[in-house]
């Protein structure tokens, strides 16, 4: 309905009687405004302006050209959803930022449960201390992540809560109460750790993806499954969803970006020689990472799983003592306390919100004159709760959780009549493109805690904590290890001389799925079995008490916190924060509109996500903005010359053509050097640059995120060519008086300058000043700028072995030294060992060198060809030797990759060090290789032996794992070269290949392998042993097999058969055809298995351990079998 022409409603000159009469309004008794509404107005429409109607339950609706009267004040109304610690801090600083100002407010936070607090609980009733006092623990968040300067900490201080700054030693035990080696643990750590480094080193490096290569799949809501199946306890199938098609990237998970790395030519050998205990050490350190994120490594970015990491406050991690909610029953007490006239707070407890409207047309008024201008009051937004009861605000901030927010949204696509549609908010308007896009995409984790409380502290043991500080120890037994770590938490929060024996243990990801499925006895008893099998020599009873959290099932947190899977971004946290109106998106719309819905929590920040002070900040920072709303502040730098940033999946969903290519320096995608690619718009104009190439154009100013300049930089340098690559662009010039010469950023850093180090002013090689560089300081330069400096056609030698471009020693690189220049060998630098040539000052550089020109003037002559340069020392004598002297290949034969930098040159020595590492270090023969364990204990099949085997089996099973009958997508993982990076890895593991006789396996034989992570669905290629069980009666007439099972989960199968020795046997028309062999030693017989009912063992129908287990079942004979599963 068209407006008439009189609005608004302040241009008029009637009364307020007529004026409310107009509108079928009047006033009550208590002076409020409500609708006049008889039998003859719900018919008819005098006033033209749209008329209100009674429904047949009482509803008052009104046409939509309607301005709604709002109610009579003269202060601003704030309402918050949810009353976590984002809500109370954004409460907070509202109140406090209005008193300041001057401006009457009223803070209204709607909490849906009966308490505040949110996702941060203290259970004080299950636990007790020894002299009968509660024992409080923390349900949600229980740490403070880095002290120092942390204003949840400074909170934390006020409400008087001790902190405990807990060990984080770790101390692993492999069962029957023996110890990991300290050795291997560190070393199976160090290697994890470089895993992930080259994983992500390669992902950063592959910008151009094809979309055979692309894989983007992934859980990104864990909790999605649980309310219709958590009450019935039956399995379900997670779903894995990909990426939307504006969100294509070379981004792939970090289990996939992992198998890669171990994939790679010469990377998978050192896992062939792994035993079970590096390989439940590898499977440890994966669930450490997935508890910090609450979802596992299959799921989450490569490239922003951590995005947060440098940005984490300095000092100690410590736990609360009283707990969390004293906190925030602090926090709320400086609310009320705070509360006055002019800066009202006021909290509604269990008012769980069912719909927000945020873009309502309300008649307005003014605020009271504070000496500044301030927007109108309205009526704008108002939020529905239960029974239809409402409030009408201002503004609102919605804290609700990413896990509530993603409900919503799929809520929304489901028809209101449909029976599925429940639980969810309701957003009218909808939310914007931008806003369901990020919900959408962005993860939300699930992590559940286990507390137990024993009658005894069996786990106390001198020989396991030595000391009094030491609270962890870790799950290193392949049992159940997604209870990966175990928590002291007695120890560690008790009192002097009262500490309770009470042990907490983790879930994460898929496996917290799986035990919110189960009943609370079901899982506890799985935790004792598994503190059972550690402490094997000790009695572990019963608890006494237990408390099991289900944040996946709590419908007003459907989960616990916020990752970042492909196809996911950091700029999503910038989306999910961006306020919104009934017009669209803050990141979209003109600075002047003002907006109305805001957000905080802990997915709302790009800073500190998953983190509780992540979200008291975002908190602090949406109350911010709505005072600076109010005060017609919003988005006040832009206009003043400045260009805004606009998310990428916004400038790809918008120009879905358009490449995404640097508008200064002409690369695509972001690249390590010049930085992430960023959108900016400026009106209706959008670019494309990379971070790098645009701040360091001298015109370019960078204050607080936002550009200024950037589009007249673009502009500038379409007209002017780089002197090093002649392509347009080239916006950074000398600054030399009489220098005309410019450069891209990458150019110029290939002279030699580092603008990090050196500055923004920038001067070119021929007119640069080198007073502030290092002695021994060199940097390195592009081969063509090296060439510059020279003759055309001379060719490029290596300045330690004199030799020219050779594939077997690796890249030729060029440095610089003031205006000293040299081209050296990648791997004649690499593995110098006379001087320390790696340097770590910045990830810029692939691979960063220093001390090159020092190196050179200590080469000596080397003994094999007896030519200057010689820069590798032997060990154990004065030896010295080129690189292709020494290597693989010559006469020495030394594998650096294998072997590291220490060379030793005499084979006496090498066979000394070989022995010793053979009796320190291999006490066990770990050449025998486990069988792949379950998908279930780790989503990386190639961590275990077999690793990297080909993914190509043939069969209906192909692609999926099969894991307690819920079907998860695998990931096939291409083999490829790269750059080999086991020269990290200690000498005393490759030393192995040595001394075991599974390296003579080769890597095709293993390529052509194929294996599957569910043991029951590993493909059988021939015979399968059978045991007689001798303590069974034996007759010809009695066959029939009693149990399938094994001892340990990386044990072989056996069927304990209850039958006498012969050729054939058959029950049930069941016929197996076997040789019969028996141990005379050992008294043990063994039966062969060729065929069953005259199929093959390993042809189709009998290709697995499944298949020949329901052959067994539909025979109708007696199975009875005992499978190790990930639940067990």
């Amino acid at each position: 309905t068209a407006m008439p022409a009189w609005f608004p409603l302040s241009n008029l000159q009637f009364s307020q009687r007529k004026l409310l009469s107009r509108l079928n309004m009047k006033r009550n008794s208590k002076g409020g405004v409500t609708y006049n509404v008889t039998s003859s107005q719900n018919n008819s429409n005098s006033s033209g302006i749209g008329a209100a109607v009674t429904t047949k339950n009482g509803t008052v609706v009104v046409s939509a050209g309607t301005h709604m009267p709002m109610e009579q004040r003269s202060y601003f109304r704030v309402g918050i959803l949810g009353g976590g610690i984002a809500g109370l801090s954004c409460a907070k600083e509202l109140m406090r930022r209005a008193q300041a100002e001057g401006i009457r407010i009223e803070v209204v936070v709607l909490e849906a449960r009966s308490r505040l607090g949110g996702r941060l609980e203290t259970d004080s009733s299950t636990f007790q201390f020894q002299d009968g006092s509660s024992f409080p623990v923390d349900l949600g968040a229980s740490w403070i992540h880095g002290i120092d300067h942390n204003p949840l900490a400074m909170l934390s201080k006020e409400a008087n809560v001790d902190f405990v700054t807990a060990s984080e030693e770790v101390r692993m035990i492999k069962g029957n109460m023996e110890f990991v080696d300290n050795d291997i643990d560190d070393y199976t750590g160090k290697l994890y750790d470089t895993l992930l480094d080259q994983a992500a080193e390669d992902v950063w490096e592959s910008e151009v993806y094809t979309m055979a290569e692309r894989s983007q799949h992934a859980v990104r809501w864990y909790a999605e499954v649980l309310p219709k199946n958590a009450a019935t306890g039956s399995g379900t199938k997670i779903p894995r969803t990909d990426a939307a098609s504006h969100r294509y990237s070379s981004d792939v998970s970090i289990d996939h970006a992992m198998g890669k790395v171990i994939s790679k030519h010469n990377n998978r050998r050192i896992f062939r020689k792994f035993g079970p205990q590096e390989h439940s050490l590898l499977l440890w350190n994966t669930k450490n990472i997935e508890y910090a994120l609450g979802a596992n490594i299959a799921d989450l970015s490569m490239k922003f799983w951590d995005s947060d990491e440098r940005h984490a406050f300095e000092g100690d991690h410590v736990l609360l003592k009283q707990g969390y909610s004293s906190v925030v029953r602090h926090l709320e007490k400086q609310l009320h306390s705070s509360s006055n006239i002019n800066t009202k707070f006021r909290c509604e407890l269990n008012f769980p919100v069912t719909k927000v409207e945020y873009a309502r047309k309300t008649t307005t008024s003014s605020h009271p004159p504070i000496g500044r201008k301030l927007i109108e009051l309205s009526d704008t937004c108002s939020v529905t709760g239960p029974n239809e009861k409402s409030f009408k605000f201002d503004f609102i901030v919605s804290t609700l959780p990413l896990g509530v927010l993603k409900e919503s949204v799929a809520m929304s696509n489901i028809n209101s009549n449909s029976e599925e549609k429940q639980g969810g908010v309701i957003f009218e308007p909808s939310l914007p493109f931008t806003k369901v896009d990020a919900i959408h995409s962005t993860g939300f984790g699930l992590l559940n805690k286990v507390y137990l409380q024993f009658k005894d502290p069996f786990w106390r043991i001198r020989s396991i904590f030595d000391d009094d500080t030491k609270t962890l120890f870790g799950n290193a037994s392949g049992l159940n290890p997604h209870h990966y770590m175990f928590f002291d938490v007695g120890k560690s929060l008790g009192k002097e001389g009262d500490k309770p024996p009470i042990l907490m243990t983790l879930i994460s990801g898929k496996e917290a799925v799986a035990c919110e499925l189960m009943t609370d006895q079901q899982l506890v008893n799985q935790v004792v079995k598994t503190l059972q099998k550690l402490f094997t020599e000790t009695l572990v009873g019963d608890p006494v008490a237990f408390k099991v959290t289900r944040w996946g099932s709590d419908k007003f947190s459907r989960g616990c916190y916020t990752f970042l899977p492909p196809g996911a971004t950091d700029q999503d946290f910038q989306i999910l924060q961006s306020p919104i109106n009934g017009n669209g998106d803050s990141l979209t719309l003109e600075g002047s509109e003002t907006m109305r819905l805001f957000w905080a929590g802990e997915h709302t920040t790009a800073l500190h996500p998953s983190m509780a002070h992540g979200a008291m900040l975002s908190g602090a920072r949406s109350a911010e903005q709505v005072i600076s709303t109010i005060k017609f502040k919003s988005n006040e730098n832009i206009g003043a010359g400045f260009e805004r940033l606009i998310p990428m999946v916004l400038f790809r969903k918008k120009n879905p053509f358009t490449k995404l290519q640097c508008a200064l320096c002409h690369r695509f995608g972001s690249r390590v050097r010049e930085g992430g690619l960023l959108a900016l718009q400026k009106g209706s104009r959008q670019v494309l640059f990379h971070n790098n190439c645009g701040e360091f154009s001298p015109e370019v100013e960078v204050k607080d995120g936002q550009w200024k300049s950037l589009l007249k930089a673009v502009n500038r340098g379409k007209h002017i060519n780089c002197c090093m690559c002649g392509n347009s662009g080239a916006t950074i010039g000398c600054s030399h008086e009489n220098c005309s010469r410019c450069f891209h950023f990458l150019c110029a850093e290939n002279t030699g300058w580092r603008f990090l180090r050196d500055g923004k002013l920038f001067f070119c090689d021929l007119h640069r000043k080198f007073s502030n560089h290092g002695e021994n300081e060199c940097d390195q330069v592009s081969i063509e700028f090296y060439k510059s400096k020279f003759l055309s056609g001379m060719p490029l030698r290596c300045a330690f072995c004199w030799e020219g471009n050779m594939h077997s020693r690796g890249e030729m690189l060029a440095f610089s030294q003031q205006r000293r220049l040299m081209t050296v060998h990648d791997r004649c630098a690499r593995y110098t060992n006379i001087m320390d040539t790696l340097d770590d000052y910045t990830r810029m550089i692939d691979t960063n060198y220093k001390n090159l020109f020092e190196v050179l003037k200590r080469a000596k002559q080397c003994v094999h060809c007896k030519r200057n340069g010689a820069t590798i020392k032997c060990a154990a004598c004065d030896h010295h030797y080129h690189y292709a002297c020494c290597a693989e290949g010559s006469s020495i034969g030394w594998n650096f990759s294998k072997k590291g930098i220490v060379l030793k040159c005499c084979q006496s020595n090498r066979e000394k060090s070989s022995a010793t590492t053979q009796q320190t270090i291999i006490s066990k023969n770990i050449a025998e290789l486990p069988l792949e364990l379950p998908a279930g204990l780790f989503q990386h099949n190639l961590f275990f032996s077999g690793a990297a085997r080909a993914n190509g089996e043939d069969s209906e099973h192909k692609g999926d794992i099969a894991v307690n009958d819920k079907v998860w997508e695998r990931t096939t993982r291409p083999d490829e070269e790269s750059r080999n990076f086991l020269h990290q890895i200690p000498s005393y593991i490759n030393n192995r290949d040595d001394n075991t006789s599974s390296s003579s396996s080769s890597d095709d034989e293993e390529q052509n392998t194929s294996s599957s992570n569910n043991p029951m669905l590993m493909p059988l290629s021939g015979p399968t042993t059978i045991t007689a069980d001798s303590s069974s009666s034996s007759t010809e007439q009695q066959q029939e097999v009693i149990r399938v099972t094994r001892s340990s989960i990386k044990e072989p199968w056996d069927f304990h058969l209850s039958l006498a020795p012969s050729y054939k046997s058959q029950s049930n028309h069941l016929i197996m055809d076997y040789y019969y062999h028996q141990n005379h030693s050992s008294g043990n017989s063994s039966f062969k298995v060729i065929k069953v009912n005259e199929k093959l063992i390993g042809s189709s129908g009998l290709a697995c351990m499944q298949e020949i287990i329901t052959l067994l079942q539909h025979a109708n004979v007696t199975v009875d079998f005992l499978v190790e599963s990930y639940y067990d």
